[in-house]
């Protein structure tokens, strides 16, 4: 693996303070030493999710699980998640939910198939304690303050909330990221993410570049 900046930080969880960067764990060693999904050794850390007692936890995609990360840079094997539905299930996106818990999107399914989980694991133990299903190739996850589920769906082009039981859906291009404003309860989302800066071309038409956008009353 080569040892010079940049590429020294490949698969590294890093911490940037004052515009510097630093490396805060090795992500990527955990998968080499342990291999946890026990398949291909293969690692993608794609997200992470600073906690309030210190930890943090990052989404390694390839790797399908997650990895915890000490106050004091250890980095471990979580939460290993198996396959179903005849394929892997590719965790890309996380958020803590209002019950405490840690919710894990998957990049598992397509629109005509929906076969991706949010999985509910222990964010103490990484103990998987359940699921929500039927969705497709998810991309974000977020929670408002009344504890309402957010769901990018990437090729389905929505964004679904779950609340009560109950889906509902916006429409938004190739959605990716989430987060949602405690302040206002506003839903705000990456679309046109496949696309980079000048957009890119889909069934013969250029489209925009990426964008942010704002979802009110969602």
């Amino acid at each position: 693996m080569p040892t010079t900046p940049p590429w020294n930080k490949l698969g590294k969880l890093l911490s940037v303070e004052r515009g510097r960067a630093r490396i805060a764990a090795d992500v990527t060693a955990v998968e080499l030493r342990h291999n946890p999904h026990k398949t291909a050794v293969d690692s993608n850390p794609y997200a992470v999710l600073a906690l309030p007692d210190g930890r943090r936890i990052v989404a390694d995609a390839a790797g399908n699980d997650l990895i915890e990360v000490s106050r004091h840079g250890r980095a471990r094997p979580f939460t290993v998640f198996q396959d179903h539905d005849h394929h892997e299930a590719v965790p890309p996106s996380l958020a803590l939910g209002p019950d405490g818990n840690l919710y894990v999107g998957e990049l598992n399914g397509e629109p005509a198939r929906p076969t991706a989980r949010v999985w509910k694991v222990d964010a103490r133990s990484g103990r998987i304690l359940g699921w929500k299903s039927g969705f497709g190739a998810i991309t974000g996850v977020a929670f408002n303050r009344h504890g309402d589920l957010y769901v990018s769906r990437l090729f389905a082009g929505v964004v679904t909330k779950v609340s009560h039981g109950r889906r509902t859906e916006v429409k938004v291009p190739f959605p990716a990221g989430l987060a949602v404003s405690p302040r206002d309860g506003r839903v705000y989302v990456c679309a046109w993410s496949v696309a980079d800066r000048d957009g890119t071309v889909l069934d013969g038409r250029r489209t925009p570049g990426g964008q942010v956008r704002r979802i009110s009353g969602f």
